[in-house]
């Protein structure tokens, strides 16, 4: 909704400030870590990754910046070593 219709931001902003959950870290995308996946979950994500060739996040085409406006704070998954698919950038560590 965010990427086809931008003006939407103000709302979603205010609606997650209304709902809070209990996370003090400022809003934007931020990755999770590979490592500490199981087995059964990276081996979901590669098929996702060879499938799409990339991250869901990514195939939305939402720009981080619409993220950090909106005051969401989204988890975008990190890849395995030496992996080409497509992700989006980070504004906070894991």
């Amino acid at each position: 909704m965010l990427r086809r219709s931008p003006a939407e931001i103000g709302y979603v902003r205010a609606v997650s400030a209304e709902t809070p959950l209990g996370d003090t870290s400022p809003p934007g995308v931020t990755r999770d870590d590979w490592t500490a996946l199981s087995d059964v979950e990276r081996a979901r994500r590669l098929r996702w990754i060879n499938r799409y060739g990339a991250t869901p996040l990514a195939l939305l085409r939402l720009p981080v910046q619409a993220v950090e406006l909106s005051g969401l704070r989204v988890v975008e998954w990190d890849l395995p070593p030496g992996c080409s698919a497509c992700s989006l950038p980070t504004t906070g560590e894991p």
